[in-house]
């Protein structure tokens, strides 16, 4: 009799057991799905992206989009500059960065005068020329806006130590296959060095 009465408290206890198993199962995994009354913020992303240089001279202001690719170029002091000749009568600004994603790109604008407004390629008082990858690597492309319809408008021209700023669209062609390529989305902001 002892027997049977222990085996029945054995028995028991096993689904005792077996049922605060379950029960603790189930509340752990409440917990670790975040289940609650609470509405749970979702995080916003931070750019931690740093460029390396914290001396001041990183300029990022400038941009283009060639084909399909945007180049968000990060620049030296030295690789976002612009100047006044003098002699020819033009504004010449230069851009020579890296997009953190698509790697280094480039372009270079000319037009006529020291003054903010609109210039064309077809009015002939603009030259533009753009490239994208490695200088002397197969995979550098250049292009250039001759006979093409391409747009520059000059938004800001400051004094020398100003900033000459503006904005560019329209079509360029690849030097090496005469295809035909848009550049939008483009964007400058340079530093008027000492008329030449």
């Amino acid at each position: 009799m002892i027997c049977i009465i222990a085996q029945q408290i054995i028995y028991i206890m096993k689904k005792i057991s077996l049922i605060l198993i379950v029960l603790s199962t189930v509340y752990i995994g409440s917990i670790s799905t975040g289940c609650s009354d609470k509405p749970v913020a979702t995080p916003v992303p931070k750019d931690t992206t740093t460029t390396g240089d914290t001396s001041g001279n990183v300029v990022t202001d400038n941009q283009i989009n060639i084909g399909i690719k945007l180049y968000k170029l990060v620049t030296s002091k030295e690789g976002a500059k612009g100047g006044y000749s003098v002699s020819t009568s033009k504004t010449t600004i230069s851009v020579d960065g890296t997009d953190s994603k698509n790697g280094p790109a480039n372009f270079d604008i000319k037009f006529t005068g020291t003054k903010a407004g609109t210039f064309t390629v077809t009015g002939g008082n603009l030259e533009f020329a753009c490239g994208r990858g490695e200088l002397n690597t197969v995979y550098r492309e250049e292009f250039g806006a001759a006979g093409s319809i391409f747009t520059v408008d000059i938004t800001e021209y400051g004094p020398v130590g100003g900033k000459i700023k503006g904005t560019f669209s329209g079509t360029v062609k690849n030097l090496k296959t005469g295809q035909s390529v848009p550049v939008t989305l483009g964007v400058f902001s340079v530093t008027r060095e000492t008329d030449q």
